[in-house]
């Protein structure tokens, strides 16, 4: 049998929790979201994602971990969970996993960003990346990982950034996959490469060679 629904109570405590988090309660935000969730609102990708949001801003991130991996699973909140993740097991200071949630990102904000016949084919091209990176062990790569692509994808014009960073990949030949972006930041120190590229191209169509 399916767990029970108390929908007035659920409601009651969602709506406590939105009041509470808005005002920046956020420690009693989250009993509320628990609560409403015991009250059937575990199903809920949104419902996990806010709360793995308010629990990693604190100690519980084993928690937080666990919300953010059910919200993960739902197609609307599987980009920011992945970031959380990322961001999560950087405080945890399992790096190996935080820079593989960020891969992980990075595949779902680059596939979003090209033509969607090419979507899928970008998407599964990356897989072979993760899996690679899953088998080194290098603490600093790690966390370069993490650096480049926190620096690319959270901010507010980060489908900008990601086109931009396309620009300075080798032309692809017509009908031909385009190359992950990861390829180019698992090599740059940084992605202030990205920057740095977009810079020396807009100056050399200026003119201004030197």
């Amino acid at each position: 049998l399916g767990q029970h629904i108390d929908y007035t109570k659920m409601t009651l405590h969602i709506s406590q929790a939105i009041d509470l988090q808005s005002h920046g309660k956020d420690a009693d935000a989250i009993n509320e979201l628990e609560r409403a969730m015991e009250a059937g609102l575990i199903e809920s990708p949104a419902a996990h994602f806010n709360l793995g949001m308010l629990l990693a801003k604190g100690e519980r991130m084993e928690s937080a971990v666990r919300n953010l991996q059910r919200a993960v699973k739902h197609t609307s909140f599987a980009l920011g969970a992945r970031l959380l993740l990322g961001q999560t097991y950087r405080k945890m200071e399992r790096n190996k996993e935080a820079a593989i949630e960020y891969l992980e990102a990075l595949k779902i904000a680059d596939s979003e960003n090209v033509s969607a016949e090419y979507a899928e084919e970008l998407s599964q091209l990356y897989e072979p990346i993760i899996e690679a990176f899953g088998q080194k062990d290098d603490p600093q790569f790690q966390l370069r990982i993490c650096d480049n692509i926190n620096a690319m994808l959270v901010r507010a014009d980060w489908r900008t950034h990601i086109k931009r960073a396309r620009q300075q990949l080798p032309a692809q030949s017509e009908g031909t996959p385009p190359i992950p972006l990861a390829e180019m930041l698992t090599e740059a120190s940084s992605s202030q490469v990205v920057e740095s590229l977009s810079k020396v191209n807009n100056l050399a169509r200026k003119g201004h060679l030197r």
